[in-house]
């Protein structure tokens, strides 16, 4: 009925407009349907309009990245400043208008880091460093970028030196000695620089406490890691070393205030890494903080006003957050009340206390943040006044629907080893007959996924394809004999894990035999190619973003970077040449029986942009069916939200054709 009573009300007003002293207003029906086709990509693929955000440490500023004035432009960094007061803030948040602009597009970005007060500091990927003056708006080159070739030792922020406002400490390539670094006083006023303490072979990073004083340094011998601690006159002495390969030495995160504890992660004993507080004086670890018995700790979380830790964090099938200050733990449950999120994660706070900045995790990709001022409200008796941050307005429309979980694989059911196997599994709404499915593999490969927003999932699901990815032995954060299962297997157990998520779909109803396709990027694109040259009954086609195709060619370039034993080893081990190519794509063009995508970005340093080259002429020459798409202007990495489109929208129309409606193979 209302409906239709809005609708005779129009009519009154358009035949009798004297009866009433101003024209009705009838509030337009909101359309909650979810959103589709073209703008569903066009949605998924756009720079979100906040991001990396950052709170200056006296509270007055925050710094994020947003998009650039036009479609599908890079992300931008910009600055804002916070009012004085959140009290009064509207209830649909606190809108970020007025940016200053830095000039400085994310992918020119190493690093940012705020000194004291509102100076921030930019560190571009060219070794340069620039000073931003949130009070002046205001930008300053204050180190020259290196315009030397090769490999660049590039700056490192140590610690903002809080009493001294005009000055941070930085580790920057030590002229004596390029290959490494030393510790610097950088003025931010003039640029100049302190050397503090000169280079030590085989350091490459420093430690400092907040103060100032560098406590510890980590090193490398080929695939040995080393720590080393103060010692009398200036030297340095080593306190632990282990192979980097069997985790034997622990992982330095900082230094805490006082300089006489570091924050280390450790296996010691076990299985996955702990967090542990480690005595800088002689390396023993002498309190154990955090630790998961399935899952490695993979951070601390650092209250910035005692600079000591009071959290951490670990991976199970999201990012979990220990929180051992009741205050903050607390602070943290009712923000996520406040705003009817499933996750808050502390991402800033100023050196006061009083003003926090949290990054509001959401499934519809639009990870927000709010602001949590507890000075604000001093009238009514110092209560917390929590306002969410806002650079655009919310879409009408929501995203489809992604039933996402988390999920545990039986390798022995599938034959591929003992043990079990963690994936993620996304699934359309709905109880759908079985279907289209891809088994997306992750790069890496010493990585991981995990529950959350994926924007390349949900466009495979609101397309109708069942995604599962795997965390396949090798990956990270499941502990040491998960992780060390990994070296040395690509084309094998790796590969074999691949299969057994293939079977787990379709032994489960996911997936119709014929209509599952492998895919990934950098590694994953590797394993998605051997996936239809060692199982074609299996998988009906591959699709490699940015993959590795030769692991001949990916060895010789890794030796040639300087810290090429921190990977060879693991990928190689005592293989020789012959025996990588029998795990190679490349060195298989003549066995692919299924049809192939290949994209690559031409300005990839990671993967060289020739794997996939190499690989379309080897398929092409032995007849295969190919499609080979540059991405130009593209790196590793998808930056520019055009090739994320290009991307999305190539691997749809591939898909489609051979395990979509349209498939015949």
């Amino acid at each position: 009925m209302r409906p239709v009573l809005i609708v005779l009300a129009l009519l009154i007003a358009v035949r009798l407009p004297a009866l009433a002293e101003e024209p009705t207003r009838v509030k337009p029906i909101e359309d909650r349907r979810p959103v589709t086709g073209v703008a569903l990509l066009d949605r998924l693929v756009a720079t979100p309009p906040l991001s990396g955000a950052s709170l200056s440490p006296d509270g007055r500023f925050l710094a994020a990245f947003r998009p650039g004035s036009k479609p599908l432009q890079r992300r931008y960094l910009a600055v804002w400043r916070v009012p004085d007061s959140l009290a009064d803030t509207p209830d649909d948040g606190l809108w970020l208008e007025d940016a200053m602009l830095t000039g400085f597009s994310r992918h020119r970005i190493h690093w940012t880091g705020w000194g004291g007060g509102a100076k921030l500091l930019i560190a571009d990927e060219s070794g340069g460093i620039t000073l931003f003056d949130a009070d002046q708006g205001q930008l300053t080159p204050l180190v020259a970028a290196d315009e030397g070739g090769g490999e660049r030792l590039l700056p490192r922020l140590l610690s903002s030196l809080g009493d001294d406002p005009d000055h941070v400490l930085v580790q920057m390539a030590d002229p004596s000695k390029p290959r490494f670094p030393a510790v610097f006083r950088l003025n931010l006023k003039t640029g100049a620089r302190t050397r503090l303490i000169g280079a030590w072979p085989p350091v490459i990073t420093w430690f400092a406490a907040p103060d100032g004083t560098v406590a510890l340094g980590e090193g490398f011998r080929g695939r040995t890691r080393l720590l080393y601690g103060r010692s009398g006159g200036g030297t340095w002495r080593p306190l632990a070393e282990g192979d980097y390969f069997a985790d034997e030495t622990p992982v330095p995160l900082g230094v805490e205030a006082g300089a006489a504890t570091a924050l280390v992660l450790s296996a010691k004993g076990r299985d996955t890494r702990a967090l542990w507080r480690m005595d800088v004086s002689d390396g023993s670890l002498i309190q154990k903080l955090a630790a998961h018995d399935r899952f490695d700790v993979k951070a601390a979380l650092m209250d910035p006003a005692s600079h000591r830790a009071v959290g951490a964090i670990y991976d199970a099938d999201r990012a979990e957050q220990l929180v051992w200050r009741d205050s903050l733990r607390t602070l943290i449950a009712r923000v996520a009340r406040r705003f009817h999120v499933d996750q808050v994660v502390k991402a800033d706070v100023s050196h006061s206390g009083d003003r926090h900045l949290f990054r509001l995790v959401n499934d519809q990709g639009r990870d927000g943040y709010a602001l949590v001022d507890s000075a604000a409200d001093a009238a009514s008796g110092g209560g917390f006044v929590m306002v969410r941050i806002k650079a655009a307005p919310d879409p009408a429309r929501p995203l489809p629907q992604v039933n996402r979980r988390g999920v545990w694989i039986d390798l022995d059911r599938y034959g591929a080893g003992e043990g079990e196997m963690h994936a993620i599994l996304s699934t359309p709404p709905g109880d759908a007959p079985p279907d289209r499915g891809v088994v997306l593999i992750h790069g890496g490969p010493v990585s991981r996924v995990t529950l959350g927003f994926e924007p390349l999932v949900t466009w495979l699901v609101a397309n109708g394809y069942t995604v599962l990815q795997p965390n396949f032995r090798g990956s990270s954060g499941f502990g040491r004999r998960w992780r060390q299962a990994g070296y040395r297997q690509w084309g094998r157990a790796m590969q074999d894990d691949v299969v057994a998520a293939a079977r787990y779909l379709f032994d489960r109803g996911h997936v119709a035999r014929g209509r599952l396709c492998a895919a990934g990027g950098s590694y994953g694109g590797y394993a998605a190619l051997m996936a239809v040259v060692r199982d074609r009954r299996l998988f009906a086609c591959a699709a490699s973003l940015n993959g590795v195709t030769s692991l001949p060619h990916l060895v010789n370039y890794l030796d040639s970077r300087r810290f090429g034993a921190l990977s060879v080893p693991r990928i190689q081990g005592d293989w020789n040449r012959e025996q990588l190519k029998d795990v190679s794509p490349l060195y298989l063009a003549p066995r692919f029986r299924r049809p192939v995508l290949l994209l690559h970005g031409n300005r990839d340093k990671v993967v060289l942009p020739g794997h996939s080259a190499v690989m379309a002429q080897a398929l092409e020459g032995a007849r295969r069916r190919v499609s080979h798409v540059v991405l130009d202007g593209a790196g590793h990495r998808l930056h520019r939200a055009d090739h994320r489109r290009r991307f999305y929208g190539t691997l749809m129309t591939f898909l489609n054709r051979h395990i979509g409606p349209a498939g015949d193979d």
